[in-house]
């Protein structure tokens, strides 16, 4: 993988991160959320401009994209590693085209507590 393209998966992460954060504080339609959401959802597209479709796998402590993974030793990366984890996701995959809603019902999913989750069925 080239350094633009893990550069591309690095910012995409951190927008995903920032986008999470966002709506575990606002409602979607927050400006402060709506924003987050558009910096991902423009970060996503960016890296879609290199490859057909986006497909991040999740470990215990580390996310990996193709042969490309985060540090262990990165706090940021390991702690939503984590998160995903405990989630039950083990794996993130996006496809062209996607929409706005899409990625908000998507983030609202995640965001949302698995007991909380589960409760509403």
């Amino acid at each position: 993988m080239d350094a633009k393209v893990k550069e591309l998966f690095v910012d995409c992460l951190r927008r995903f991160i920032a986008a999470l954060n966002a709506l575990n504080l606002y409602k979607a339609d927050h400006p402060s959320a709506v924003a987050s959401i558009e910096e991902l959802a423009r970060a996503l597209r960016g890296l879609m401009e290199t490859r057909e479709r986006i497909a991040f796998a999740v470990g215990e402590n580390k996310l990996r994209f193709e042969d490309e993974q985060t540090d262990a030793n990165n706090q940021m990366f390991s702690k939503f590693a984590l998160f995903l984890k405990r989630r039950g996701i083990a794996g993130l995959s996006v496809a062209p085209g996607f929409t706005a809603s899409e990625l908000i019902a998507a983030l609202e999913v995640i965001a949302t507590d698995p007991k909380i989750l589960r409760e509403q069925g």
